[in-house]
């Protein structure tokens, strides 16, 4: 089973679900603002994801909607540099990054950097 792994110096964590076959490739999903990045309601996409042979990588980045005006894009940002920075240590040289809701918009603004 897949481990949550914390985001240093943050409330962030994520967890990278992987398909049977090794793989490049890697899919970076952030949710919306409702969240529950790790919850059940998500495995439709992880499936999908690991039947198409993609790895997938969940991010947590915000609890409710509290918690993200607490956070700038900087803080956003900084926590999907360091999951893209992870996956890229584990061997996944395509990465392709999918949003929900307010998670689409933070995606599709994601600095080109990354």
């Amino acid at each position: 089973m897949a481990e949550i792994i914390p985001i240093a110096n943050t409330a962030s964590a994520f967890l990278v679900d992987v398909p049977d076959k090794p793989t490049n490739a890697a899919v970076i999903f952030l949710p919306g603002i409702s969240g529950g990045a790790f919850s059940e309601r998500f495995q439709p996409i992880v499936d999908a994801c690991l039947q198409a042979g993609l790895a997938i990588a969940r991010v947590s980045a915000w609890e409710n909607a509290e918690d993200v005006e607490r956070k700038n894009l900087s803080d956003i940002y900084r926590d999907l540099g360091t999951v893209t920075t992870y996956l890229h240590q584990q061997g996944y040289t395509q990465l392709f990054g999918i949003g929900k809701s307010f998670g689409g918009a933070i995606m599709l603004t994601f600095p080109s950097v990354y």
